[in-house]
């Protein structure tokens, strides 16, 4: 496919998300988030002076940074408020739409560029995530930071001996960790997998980074994105801003151990269930029932192909076994923990929407090898046919 269809298709899936934006109306519970966002805004142009004001049906408030919110409300209100409700799902679009060239970015990087093509697409036309693009503004910022984060760590890793990058990417990195935190601070547990291979990378396999790393430059770097995104996730969090160095961690605690969030019963398997005691297969049976058939039937086959061509897969892609089994640990890791812990999930997916990206990444190998070897497929199951 020569560079103008592609072009012309990556502006027609731009024009269908734009218009999807348009047309639906709000989700139960972005109301809240407007008016997060603008009490918070106010708060801030009134340098603390303005009254801020909990919401009576939403006690835990104050366990929200509501970064996004304020960031959000500022931009609509550039606006006519008569388009109040468009330019929050354009925006929310904006930042969903990043995450999938993330993954696509992250796909080029550690296979190659016709990998990267078909995950972009995969991820885009995958109704789970789609679904949410324009309408969910807490948990598409939460997989827009999660993929950036792991995007740009790679960059830097692979760049950490260069100075200027490495100061560059390392910015970056706290930018993307503060944006998520500012959104909801459980998402710094949503890259504990990502900053174990990140170590894990450094140290013992050096699978991206081929360089010895410098110790003193990665402490002081690590101290920078510290700052940065610390900085970025109290900013907006007026809760906090009696005191900066304790009440951040007093709030995350609590919100830790806090279960009054979201609906008190939920619905699995066609059975009613307190989701106080979500059943622990809840991720594994939405993540069946919700996915495309062909991402599931993705998976089967390329396990077949692991075993069967394998060197396929080797001569063109370096340390491919291993790069596998990252991606696979991302996806995994999560999964086992929410298994394990037995959280309280409702909603579906949404609060694991950041592995949605993620799992596009298996099937789009095992679309790129039928798609290579589309061919000598045909002529297998002709010569088949012919031989019944």
């Amino acid at each position: 496919m020569n560079k103008k269809s592609e072009n012309f298709i990556f502006f027609l899936l731009i024009f269908f998300s734009i218009y999807c934006s348009l047309v639906m109306g709000m989700a139960w519970d972005e109301l809240y988030h407007y008016e997060l966002g603008q009490n918070r805004l106010k708060y801030l142009f009134s340098l603390g002076k303005y009254e801020y004001q909990n919401f009576i049906y939403f006690a835990n408030i104050s366990h929200f940074p509501g970064f996004y919110d304020t960031i959000s409300a500022f931009i609509s209100q550039m606006l006519p408020r008569k388009y109040e409700v468009q330019i929050h799902h354009l925006t929310n679009l904006f930042f969903s739409f990043a995450t999938i060239i993330g993954i696509s970015k992250i796909s080029k990087i550690i296979f190659n560029n016709n990998v990267s093509k078909i995950v972009f697409l995969i991820a885009f036309f995958n109704p789970i995530f789609f679904g949410h693009m324009s309408i969910n503004p807490v948990d598409t910022i939460i997989a827009f930071s999660n993929i950036w984060t792991t995007y740009f760590i790679i960059r830097y890793l692979q760049t950490h001996h260069l100075e200027i990058k490495r100061k560059y990417f390392s910015t970056l990195i706290g930018i993307v960790i503060g944006f998520g935190l500012g959104t909801r601070v459980i998402f710094l547990a949503t890259i504990i997998p990502i900053c174990l291979l990140f170590f894990l990378d450094i140290f013992l396999i050096k699978i991206i980074s081929k360089k010895k790393i410098s110790i003193s430059n990665f402490f002081k770097d690590s101290i920078k994105i510290f700052l940065i995104a610390y900085i970025i996730m109290v900013i907006f969090w007026p809760d906090v801003h009696a005191n900066i160095l304790i009440l951040p961690f007093k709030h995350i605690i609590a919100s830790l151990t806090d279960v009054s969030y979201g609906t008190s019963w939920g619905l699995l398997d066609g059975e009613f269930y307190k989701t106080i005691n979500t059943p622990r297969e809840y991720l594994i049976k939405n993540l069946f029932y919700k996915l495309p058939e062909f991402i599931l039937f993705a998976y089967i086959f390329f396990i077949s192909l692991f075993f069967y061509d394998y060197k396929f897969f080797e001569k063109r892609f370096k340390s491919f076994k291993a790069k596998v089994l990252y991606i696979l640990f991302i996806i995994v890791f999560p999964l086992i923990v929410a298994f394990i812990t037995s959280i309280k999930l409702h909603d579906g997916l949404r609060y694991f929407l950041f592995l949605i990206p993620y799992l596009s990444i298996i099937p789009g190998l095992t679309i790129y090898y039928l798609i290579y070897n589309s061919k000598l497929l045909i002529n297998k199951i002709f010569h088949l046919f012919l031989s019944l």
